[in-house]
């Protein structure tokens, strides 16, 4: 029996159809391996390609020490005479265990976050993570500052690594976005502090009222280190969530509460600070140690000679020459135990030094 005229037309439309899914499969396929070697060869499938902020990212290699951290590890002071950086001292004394820095202009442990969520998500293994915990920037000057925030980056860190996300990244690094918001002014960050729910919880602490006036230095040391920290402080919890992720990749993390110069800064607020920031420094651990990770207690470490906060005019964490000489002993004391019978030997031009991205 012989198959009717509307049969055979019918089976070659559908090999016709066939042959152009085909054709179209193969043309996907070719444009698909172009854009993969042409953003390889052009290493657009990393997030550093489009911010000079990532480029540490790309030096990170599996057994390393990675040093994430804020201004205290990329700052100076004008009459060092040794002008190594924290994470350069701290490389020496860890050789030949070998250290990458990625340090970003303000503390931002969201950012943290993401730099270990991207790294274990391109098979990187650090032998260990090393994230300093920095008390001054849980206040609404940095969880309010807009610029703070690091966006652009914490996007592209999201997009994840590999050429399939190249194009997105250029959509969100070149195409034309509207002006952010400015930052918020001072009196409004102050005013967001909360002073009267500060008065409340510290009356030995917060004695008179400013408000109605623009803060002055006094003012500021309380926002900077009074202000309230919950279990659901979004920083707390991005440091948590960082710890929970590298524990997964059994990757160990330690935390260290970064140095505070807390004479000067009782001498603004009383005897009661100290007991003040030793309970959030218990908080701290209570909160970290949980996720299985190390936890150091620095906060009283360094002399109140050794912070360069005067050459600077308010009080900060940034470190004189002797003060990163005794943080990176503390810290290479407390680390070397840990790397002990690990280490691999660098090569000459590796060691013993840290690279570290410093941001503007």
């Amino acid at each position: 029996m012989q198959p009717s005229p509307g049969t055979h037309s019918r089976t070659e439309e559908l090999r016709r159809l066939a042959r152009l899914c085909l054709r179209l499969l193969v043309f996907l396929t070719l444009v698909w391996g172009l854009q993969w070697e042409l953003t390889r060869l052009a290493h657009l499938d990393r997030p550093s390609a489009f911010s000079p902020s990532l480029v540490a990212l790309d030096r990170v290699r599996d057994d390393d020490v990675v040093y994430m951290g804020d201004s205290v590890l990329t700052n100076r002071g004008s009459k060092d005479k040794d002008l190594r950086l924290l994470p350069e001292m701290l490389a020496t004394r860890l050789a030949p265990a070998r250290l990458t820095a990625i340090a970003h202009p303000a503390f931002q442990p969201r950012f943290f976050e993401g730099v270990t969520s991207y790294l274990l998500r391109t098979g990187v293994r650090p032998r260990l993570l090393l994230v300093p915990i920095n008390l001054r920037a849980f206040s609404p000057l940095w969880t309010e500052c807009l610029s703070y925030q690091f966006s652009k980056e914490m996007a592209l860190l999201g997009m994840g690594p590999g050429p399939g996300a190249a194009l997105m990244r250029f959509r969100l690094a070149f195409k034309e976005l509207p002006a952010p918001p400015p930052d918020l002014g001072p009196e409004l960050l102050w005013s967001r502090a909360g002073f009267r729910a500060l008065r409340a919880r510290y009356p030995a602490l917060v004695a008179e009222s400013p408000l109605g006036r623009y803060p002055g230095k006094t003012d500021f040391v309380r926002m900077y280190y009074l202000t309230e920290l919950g279990p659901q402080h979004p920083y707390l919890r991005a440091l948590a969530r960082l710890a929970e992720n590298a524990h997964r990749a059994r990757v160990p993390v330690v935390f260290y509460v970064t140095p505070i110069d807390i004479e000067s800064a009782t001498e603004y607020l009383g005897p009661p600070f100290r007991a003040e920031v030793a309970a959030k420094v218990e908080r701290f651990r209570a909160t970290l140690s949980a996720t299985g990770a190390d936890f150091v207690d620095l906060s009283t470490a360094v002399a109140p000679a050794d912070f360069m906060w005067r050459e600077e005019g308010a009080i900060n964490e940034h470190l004189s020459e002797r003060g990163r000489v005794q943080v990176s002993r503390t810290l290479a004391r407390h680390l070397r135990p840990r790397l002990a019978g690990q280490e691999q030997t660098p090569t000459p031009a590796e060691a013993p030094r840290a690279r570290v991205a410093r941001q503007s």
